[in-house]
């Protein structure tokens, strides 16, 4: 058996973020919630926006309105380069019926690549290896503003308690289930290995929520040049005051040396005639 915790928004991603429940055990899933909420441009490269070719992923699922999956917008944008250069997709990628061509609108519906062919394994395996080609190509699967994670946390026990055997060989033998034909010399074993009990709970009612923030608002960009000019006009101003000030010093104390040179020598010629 096979679980997983997400959020209703979100595309429940089996193949990365399920656990597995092993029979004969009771298993208790904790789990608490996480969500991380990015800024838009300019401030990261983040989005929200459903893409066509992501469109055609999430049309398979009826009557839902999930957001958008940096994980199937690869997935998408991945298939209609197999596409592109083997004419087929990829089947790894069933996902995904139909694609967008890359620069245009034109959907189109496709067929799947044999499982003997090997162009679409050679064009996916290139793709995923060469960073530099991913980017380029699925340029629009940028990171989500919004994400949303759950930290599960699984303990097990061995189940079914011995006491409630007896009570589960009556339900099944009154239920429509076909027994085997040893049924009677193994339904103990038999119940063991089909019997899985599962707990799901909480492991906080808390959810931790990491926010990015601008330092500056353009608010306070204006504030601040507009404080910063205010002081440095200020300061030219009073710097043109203080030279001004000082040249009417240094112009008066020159004045002041020349009179007093020439009143000297007034003062020596009278005093010799």
């Amino acid at each position: 058996i096979v679980a997983l915790v997400h959020d209703n928004s979100e595309v429940p991603n089996v193949e990365m973020e399920a656990v597995f429940l092993s029979p004969g055990r009771h298993h208790r899933l904790g789990f608490k919630k996480k969500k991380s909420l990015f800024l838009a441009s300019p401030y990261t490269t983040c989005t929200e926006t459903i893409s066509p070719g992501l469109q055609i992923v999430y049309d398979a699922y009826n009557a839902t309105d999930y957001a958008y999956s940096q994980y199937y917008c690869f997935d998408a944008c991945i298939q209609e380069y197999i596409y592109s250069h083997c004419g087929c997709g990829g089947p790894s990628l069933w996902n995904v019926p139909a694609v967008i061509i890359h620069g245009t609108d034109q959907r189109i519906n496709i067929s799947l690549c044999n499982t003997s062919n090997s162009c679409p394994k050679q064009y996916i395996t290139f793709i995923l290896n060469t960073a530099s080609t991913l980017n380029a190509y699925c340029s629009q699967c940028t990171e989500e503003c919004t994400y949303t994670e759950f930290i599960m946390k699984l303990s097990s026990l061995l189940a079914p308690p011995v006491t409630a055997l007896t009570d589960i060989k009556q339900f099944v033998e009154s239920s429509n289930i076909t027994l085997s034909n040893d049924w009677s010399t193994s339904w103990i074993s038999e119940i063991q290995s089909n019997y899985v009990s599962l707990e799901v709970a909480y492991e906080t009612v808390r959810t931790e929520v990491y926010s990015q923030e601008a330092t500056l608002s353009p608010v306070d960009v204006l504030s601040n040049v507009g404080g910063q000019t205010g002081l440095w006009i200020g300061i030219s101003f009073l710097s043109v005051i203080e030279i001004a000030e000082m040249a009417y010093r240094l112009m008066r104390c020159l004045w002041h040396n020349l009179r007093t040179i020439v009143n000297n020598r007034i003062k020596t010629q009278e005093a010799i005639q």
